[in-house]
């Protein structure tokens, strides 16, 4: 064969090997890209803290370093993008925990200029080290809010949650605790009949129902919330109420309220809880076969079931305060007429004690 007959074969093999040239170049190249990137890339550190719901556009920013930040302190976005640089008064020391509960020297630091939108996270050249990656929008705390007035419905008693009101991880078709429609005395207890006492709150991780608890860690903050900021709370936090025409949380404290109001006895006084020896319970609280028990009336029980409807009532008569009167007549309306605690019942011989046994009419 001659020369010329080799010569488109062997001009194939020269583009074969530079498309395979190229091919590695550009592998090379990628993998030179990639292994800089994590090189470059500063490992996340807890020694900077950063509220990790976000912040809005025009909130002050204030993180927390417990590890000396140096001189400066870079906002970057998450292309590793510098956006500020922080310095001077920017960074200021705090000082040392004198009572040892943590220990940590602190340093502050503000970032308050940044207000564009977007996601960021800080880095500190010093430690070499950069905070978790927060997000910077004016709604960053809408799903919070609803996330956390959700809680209250998924610790509601005897009623199923939904899935389409929690997701599959959290639905729990059946309804739990129907025993507390016929709750009786606990050991050792005065019995003053069968009672049902069905609805509440769930406590927490337990299946107990307290006054105490519901009135002042959980309803007057509630209701101080929605005084606070009513345009907040919206209709539409997907519970089984949402679209009524009425605020979502006030549909949720009056979830408890019913149940407070089968909790006060016809003499005025309130039984202390819902309870279950040991605190047994099961899961899903469906699956809890336990039967509960109410505890005799106290002092506490009975100023906390007090506290609520004096919040409600009383404040509502001060004409100087315009917010509350609204949020009275807004609870009217969801609470519907004649919702109010029983009127003190006179006091029999031999009766227990009446614990502030509320008189509003």
């Amino acid at each position: 064969m001659s020369q010329n007959t080799f010569k488109p074969i062997i001009a194939q093999a020269e583009l074969v090997k530079v498309n395979m040239l190229q091919c590695l170049m550009t592998t090379v190249f990628l993998y030179t890209i990639f292994w800089v990137g994590i090189v470059t890339s500063a490992p996340v550190t807890q020694v900077i803290k950063v509220d990790s719901f976000g912040y809005r556009t025009q909130d002050s920013k204030i993180a927390i370093f417990s590890a000396d930040p140096g001189n400066s302190v870079e906002v970057r976005d998450n292309a590793d993008n510098i956006i500020l640089t922080l310095s001077g008064t920017a960074i200021q020391a705090k000082g040392t925990d004198t009572q040892q509960r943590s220990g940590d020297t602190v340093w502050w630091v503000d970032f308050s200029n940044l207000s564009s939108p977007g996601d960021y996270h800080l880095y500190s050249a010093a430690l070499n080290a950069q905070s978790y990656n927060f997000k910077v929008a004016d709604n960053v705390y809408n799903e919070v809010i609803k996330t956390a007035l959700k809680t209250f419905y998924l610790q509601r008693c005897n009623t199923p949650k939904h899935q389409v009101h929690v997701g599959s991880a959290w639905a729990d078709a059946q309804a739990c605790h129907l025993g507390d429609q016929n709750t009786g005395p606990a050991s050792g207890h005065t019995n003053v009949g069968t009672k049902d006492l069905t609805g509440g709150w769930h406590d927490a991780g337990d299946y107990n129902k307290y006054v105490w608890t519901a009135v002042s860690g959980a309803v007057l903050n509630m209701l101080t919330a929605y005084e606070d900021n009513p345009g907040v709370f919206t209709d539409d936090f997907n519970i089984p109420e949402s679209g009524n025409g009425r605020p979502d949380i006030l549909d949720e404290i009056k979830w408890e309220l019913d149940w407070l109001l089968k909790m006060q006895l016809s003499d005025g006084s309130v039984l202390y809880q819902t309870h279950v020896a040991g605190f047994s319970s099961d899961s899903p609280p469906s699956a809890d076969s336990n039967l509960r028990y109410y505890q005799n009336p106290t002092l506490e029980s009975g100023s906390y079931f007090l506290a609520a409807w004096l919040w409600l009532h009383v404040f509502s008569k001060m004409k100087a305060i315009a917010s509350t009167r609204r949020l009275y007549s807004m609870l009217q309306k969801t609470l519907g007429p004649g919702y109010k605690p029983r009127t003190e019942a006179k006091k029999k011989s031999g009766q227990s004690p009446n614990y502030f046994g509320p008189t509003l009419t």
